[in-house]
Order: structure tokens, then C-alpha cells, then sequence
């Protein structure tokens, strides 16, 4: 991986690498394990949400409930362009923890609506009281005849953000152990079995 070595040099960017994973498991073990998780960064997450009801409000209830939640995903991934363009690889593998974690709570959040049991904490319905005009993924799957399969659809993005997770964490691992052992790399040799 061109870049790593020499961007990661330092033993305290190590130690902030390793550091980060381990707060990143702790946070991870949190989200995939609890029943309803929550994490100091779904407080950006909560922001984000809500801007994109910002930016989409001129547009049909529709537009406006599926933009706030693209909207929510998309932020992650522009930070993670950003960062991977200067090739901060510490900042890469974090965005990508948000982008999945993102992607778990739309999971969750897609997964309910049919039984709409998530409490409902939102800017624009000021009641929370959980109504079909509250629950984005009610509506939007409710219009679009897939409210039959939201416990399917939001199980395949909970998975993806399940998977961003796991790498994520993995990357930061690799790289701080690439920080003290420069000469460390991850290869299968020719003809070894796998398993």
C-alpha cells in the first residue's frame, strides 16, 4: 500500500492508531451487540440526518424523507474522499467506521418500520409519536410497496455497515502494527492452503 509507511512513521501515530481501534471496538462491540445501541457519534449522525432535511424541504414528502437519510450516509463518505485524497489513512479508516456505523443505524432504522417501535426524535414532526409521517422508512417503503420486506432490506444494510465496521477496525490495526514494523505486510504465499 503506497503512502502507509511513510505517512505512519511516527510511534505516537501508532499508538494514536491503536488507541482509536480500541475505543473503535469498544464502540463496536456496543453496535453490534446491544438491541438498541447508542454511541457519541450518532449525535454527528443525528446532525446530519437533519441537515439533509434542510437541503431537501423544497422537494415532495418522498424526496425529503429519502434525502435526509442519503444525505446522512453521504457525509461519511465525503470525509472519507477527503482524507483518503491527502492520504491520512488513521482519518480514511475512521470515516469508514462512520460509514458504517451510519449504515447500522439506517439498518435498524429500516428494519422497524413496519412495527415502528424505535422512538422517533426528529426536527420536523416535533411530536416523536412514531406516525408514518415520522418514520421515514415507513413512508418511503410503505409508497414504494416494499414495507413487506423492510426487515430484509434494512438486514442487508445493517450487514454492509456491520462489514465497514469490521475493516475499519482492521485497517487501523494494520496500520499500527505497519507504524512499528515497516516491513510487515499481509500476503498468502504461492501454493500455502486456504482455509
Amino acid at each position: 500500500m503506497e503512502g502507509v509507511a511513510e505517512a505512519k512513521d511516527s510511534p505516537l501515530e501508532a499508538l494514536g492508531a491503536g488507541a482509536l481501534a480500541l475505543l473503535l471496538c469498544y464502540w463496536a462491540y456496543q453496535l453490534l451487540t446491544l438491541a438498541q445501541p447508542y454511541i457519541p457519534l450518532d449525535y454527528v449522525n443525528f446532525v446530519t440526518h437533519e441537515t439533509g432535511g434542510v437541503l431537501f424541504i423544497f422537494f415532495n414528502q418522498f424526496y425529503f424523507m429519502l434525502g435526509q437519510n442519503v444525505y446522512q450516509n453521504l457525509v461519511p463518505i465525503a470525509f472519507l474522499y477527503y482524507f483518503f485524497r491527502r492520504k491520512d489513512h488513521i482519518a480514511c479508516a475512521f470515516c469508514g467506521f462512520w460509514f458504517g456505523e451510519s449504515l447500522l443505524q439506517t439498518g435498524n432504522y429500516m428494519k422497524d418500520a413496519q412495527a415502528m417501535l424505535l422512538p422517533i426524535t426528529s426536527i420536523w414532526t416535533g411530536d416523536g409519536s412514531g406516525s408514518s409521517n415520522g418514520h421515514d422508512w415507513n413512508y418511503i417503503f410503505s409508497h414504494t410497496g416494499l414495507l413487506p420486506y423492510c426487515t430484509q432490506i434494512g438486514g442487508f444494510f445493517w450487514a454492509i455497515g456491520a462489514i465497514c465496521i469490521i475493516g475499519s477496525i482492521g485497517y487501523l490495526l494494520y496500520l499500527s502494527i505497519k507504524s512499528i514494523y515497516p516491513d510487515f505486510t499481509l500476503t498468502v504465499k504461492p501454493g500455502a492452503q486456504n482455509v
